[in-house]
């Protein structure tokens, strides 16, 4: 998979899901899923952690789903693996109320838009809103392409680059 402005490989991504020890207890979210490679690469090297995605276009939302569907029926996904991929249509930009219980439920969310510095916002509030999660979990937060804005309740850890991350030619606000 050829890297492009904001997008991981499969190898890179699969390194940082390894270094996050997600299991039993833990959920994924791709917000910007695109057509839902993350999802399904979670879904595939995870075990047992439910993996969601979020995309706005139903264009690539329904090429998502076929894609999906085309992998399971080559046998390049097990219907094991297949029935923990979720992939709503769905804008977490709009309003607080159109988040999606899962996302805000989820321990771990990867933002992969690319262009919506307003749907990172809203995210962080709705999250904010939504509270800490029940069993005392904190949630990771990873962004491909946007700078999180700090709010009370975050704190960096830090940040780091992996394999198979081709950064923006502009630079970051920490990169001055």
């Amino acid at each position: 998979c050829a890297c492009t402005y904001g997008e991981l490989d499969h190898f890179g991504f699969a390194q940082l899901l390894q270094e996050a020890s997600l299991g039993p207890g833990h959920s994924f979210v791709d917000v910007g899923s695109g057509l839902g490679k993350l999802v399904v690469a979670a879904a595939c090297v995870t075990p047992e952690v439910p993996c969601y995605g979020l995309e706005i276009s139903p264009f690539r939302h329904k090429s998502a789903q076929e894609g999906l569907q085309r992998l399971q029926s080559m046998g390049g996904i097990t219907p094991r693996e297949a029935a923990r991929v979720k992939l709503l249509l769905g804008n977490c930009g709009d309003e607080l109320s159109g988040v999606p219980e899962q996302l805000l439920e989820a321990t771990h969310l990867i933002l992969t838009m690319r262009r919506s510095t307003k749907a990172v916002n809203q995210l962080c509030k709705a999250l904010q809103a939504y509270g800490p999660l029940p069993n005392g979990r904190l949630r990771t937060l990873w962004s491909v392409t946007k700078h999180i804005k700090m709010r009370k309740g975050m704190y960096f850890k830090r940040r780091f680059m992996i394999d198979g991350f081709e950064l923006p030619q502009q630079l970051g606000p920490d990169d001055q």
